[in-house]
């Protein structure tokens, strides 16, 4: 969207934006200057009252989607100067929450000692989607009308994302799964420990039931695990 704005402000807005007496560039100035601010206030807000309540992120992650997609349609469809702004207002309102919940769940859910590795690894995947989304955009807006391709792409991810709330059973499932899968990967590191660490984790004989009961993996990582043949098949269930 951010690619193409410009010329859905150019051909789209034109009209209004000579009935007003804007040039181009002080009408695209006052759309993305909309754009900004709504990613401003999204941030103050998560700043003074961050995720309180929200106990599923994931859900939480897909409604600010939701919400994106629509401002995306809604910024296609435009043809005016100011249903463009509030338009991209909207769509960039959540974009903090949405940054937010998805940092927290990979910082809960990632052992410590590999999170750097998983975050950089994150960060470059989503980097790399920059370069092919211009090259998808670009060349599909030569191909068809730039508005309807922000606007189908628009509808597509909030068709998507809501679809995902018609199926109650698969957000719950889907974080459920990132935490045990995150408690398994720390209960095989203390399974793995050399010898020395063996022997002194043995004098806590709950922390391997503490690990299965952690909510989190940065929690359960800081649990010490006891690593004996018996507790083995606690830590297969589990995994």
């Amino acid at each position: 969207m951010i690619l193409l704005l410009p010329v859905l402000v150019r051909d789209r807005a034109a009209l209004d934006s000579a009935r007003l007496g804007m040039p181009f560039e002080a009408a695209l100035a006052v759309v993305n200057t909309a754009g900004g601010s709504g990613g401003v206030v999204g941030g103050i807000a998560v700043s003074i009252w961050g995720l309180r309540g929200v106990k599923r992120r994931v859900a939480l992650m897909a409604g600010c989607l939701v919400v994106l997609g629509v401002g995306e349609v809604l910024v296609g469809l435009s043809t005016t100067v100011l249903t463009m702004s509030l338009a991209m207002f909207l769509g960039e309102l959540l974009v903090a929450p949405l940054n937010t919940a998805s940092f927290t769940l990979w910082q809960t859910l990632t052992p410590p000692h590999i999170l750097a590795r998983a975050l950089s690894v994150r960060r470059f995947l989503a980097q790399s989607a920059f370069p092919i989304g211009t090259v998808v955009a670009g060349w599909m807006a030569t191909v068809i009308e730039p508005w309807v391709v922000v606007t189908l792409s628009g509808a597509a991810l909030a068709v998507y994302c809501s679809a995902l709330f018609h199926a109650p059973e698969l957000l719950p499932r889907s974080e459920d799964r990132m935490r045990r899968g995150g408690r398994a990967r720390v209960i095989r590191a203390a399974i793995a420990a050399p010898a020395p660490r063996r022997s002194r984790l043995r004098k806590n004989p709950r922390s391997l039931g503490a690990i299965a009961a952690a909510p989190d993996v940065a929690i359960a990582s800081r649990a010490h695990a006891i690593v004996t043949p018996k507790r083995l098949e606690t830590a297969k269930r589990i995994r």
